[in-house]
């Protein structure tokens, strides 16, 4: 046992004791975020922030940057190499945590989706999202890729939230 202590952190440098329950997960892909649980904030896994009082999934902490690094790297990964390779050492990360983040990143429009069957997931809120979150073999058989830039990049979107609330007076949502 001397020694099993002593090989984790050497095997595991990146591990997170960090469980996400079926209901936490859930509360990513719910309409409205409205009391996320703690462990999505920025003092546990990044994945949202405060904005104006508002909820946002900015991934900025380091479990969804570094899966989000890890699917831009190769370009798109499938779900089931995604997981093994974030189970695995040097990260030894809970398969629900992985879940967490992608959902994250797909909330805040960082990557897009392609299940089995059917259209591209690019939307928390598309047809068929839960439903991918929910069923592990659904997860592990969709590729997950970076978001590709449509014709309104986020600069834009931040331009366009900025004139209406200046000149509108009117305070949009992010998406």
């Amino acid at each position: 046992s001397v020694l099993a202590t002593h090989t984790l952190p050497a095997l595991y440098p990146h591990f997170a004791e960090l469980a996400i329950s079926p209901a936490e997960l859930n509360q990513l892909l719910e309409k409205e975020l409205t009391g996320p649980s703690k462990k999505f904030m920025e003092g546990g896994l990044g994945i949202l922030s405060l904005d104006s009082g508002k909820y946002v999934a900015s991934c900025s902490g380091v479990f969804p940057t570094r899966i989000a690094q890890e699917i831009e790297q190769h370009g798109g990964l499938a779900g089931q190499t995604l997981i093994a390779t974030f189970v695995s050492p040097p990260y030894g990360y809970a398969p629900d945590l992985v879940k967490a983040c992608c959902a994250g990143l797909l909330r805040g429009k960082k990557i897009r989706i392609r299940p089995e069957h059917g259209d591209d997931y690019t939307s928390y809120q598309d047809p068929g999202v839960r439903d991918l979150f929910t069923r592990d073999r659904e997860f592990r058989r969709a590729e997950f890729f970076p978001a590709s830039e449509g014709e309104v990049t986020n600069r834009d979107r931040i331009a366009i939230r900025k004139l209406f609330q200046t000149y509108l007076q009117v305070d949009l949502d992010q998406d």
